[in-house]
C-alpha cells in the first residue's frame, strides 16, 4: 500500500494526541467527577444561608460529628453576630447522629454542590441559597437559585423544627 506523506504525518499526529490524553487522564487531569460517595468524617463541614424571601433568613451549620446550629431571624441584622440589638433572633442547637449529618452531606454532593453553574446576574435577591463547606477535603462554595437547592435548604430548616416528624433520632437536643 502507497502512504502519501501526509497521511503517515495524520496517523502519526492522531497516535500521539491519543497517547497524550490518555497520559492526562491517567494523571487526574481529566474531567472532574463531581459525584463521590461521603465517607463519615468529622472534619465534613457545611454553612448554609437561606433567604426565602427579604424578611426572612435562615442560617445553618452542618459539622460531621452531629453538632448542628440554626440561627433565624426577621431582619439581615438578626443574623450579623456583630449587630449591637439583634432583632428576632431565634438559635436552635442540635445534635443529630453522624449518620444523618452524612446523609445531608450526600444529598448535597449528589444534587450537585460541586457543579458549576452559570453565573447570576444578581444572586443575592431572595429567594436564594448560599452553601459553604469541605466535605471529604474537597473545598465548595456555591450561591445557587434552583429549584432543587432552595427546596433542600427549606428541608434542611424543617429538620431543626420538627425533628420528630422526619424520624431523626437526636442524640442530644438543648
Amino acid at each position: 500500500m502507497v502512504y502519501f506523506w501526509g497521511m503517515n504525518n495524520i496517523h502519526f499526529l492522531l497516535q500521539g494526541f491519543t497517547a497524550a490524553a490518555l497520559a492526562l487522564l491517567a494523571a487526574g487531569c481529566g474531567p472532574k467527577q463531581t459525584y463521590f460517595v461521603v465517607e463519615p468524617s468529622s472534619l465534613n463541614h457545611t454553612f448554609v444561608t437561606y433567604a426565602a424571601n427579604t424578611n426572612h433568613m435562615v442560617i445553618m451549620e452542618f459539622l460531621g460529628t452531629g453538632y448542628s446550629v440554626m440561627r433565624k431571624g426577621d431582619t439581615p441584622g438578626a443574623l450579623n453576630p456583630y449587630a449591637l440589638q439583634p432583632h428576632a433572633t431565634r438559635e436552635i442547637r442540635r445534635e443529630f447522629t453522624p449518620e444523618m449529618v452524612n446523609a445531608i452531606f450526600q444529598s448535597l454532593v449528589r444534587e450537585g454542590v460541586y457543579d458549576k453553574e452559570p453565573k447570576d446576574k444578581r444572586p443575592f435577591e431572595p429567594p436564594y441559597v448560599s452553601m459553604r463547606g469541605s466535605i471529604q477535603n474537597k473545598r465548595f462554595e456555591r450561591v445557587s437559585r434552583t429549584p432543587e437547592f432552595l427546596l433542600m435548604a427549606s428541608w434542611m430548616a424543617d429538620l431543626f423544627e420538627k425533628p420528630e416528624q422526619h424520624g431523626l433520632q437526636l442524640r442530644r437536643s438543648e
